[in-house]
């Protein structure tokens, strides 16, 4: 596939490009997470957002605590400041 040549540190250099292969090995690498098991986990995290998305379960999912737990927060300040709401609307109405 490649042409190879061994050069003076020691690093696989593409004989066509010059482009050191063990670079290229980590951009394939780095492909590789993005189409493979990347894609099923996005997956899922849509769905997880579409159902649970204000509370911010997809962030966590995802592995972004800090923005999840934001998200969570600000879910719970409005569920209770809207629960608040209604029980005064509804005493009020009596």
């Amino acid at each position: 596939m490649w042409r190879k040549i061994n050069n003076i540190d020691n690093q696989d250099i593409c004989l066509n490009c010059g482009v050191r292969l063990n670079d290229f090995s980590n951009i394939i690498n780095k492909f590789k997470l993005y189409n493979g098991k990347g894609n099923k986990k996005k997956i899922l995290s849509g769905v997880l957002a579409i159902f649970l998305g204000r509370m911010g379960i997809h962030r966590f999912y995802l592995g972004y605590k800090e923005i999840g737990l934001i998200q969570l927060g600000l879910f719970l300040v409005g569920y209770v400041l809207f629960w608040l709401a209604s029980l005064i609307s509804s005493i009020w109405a009596l």
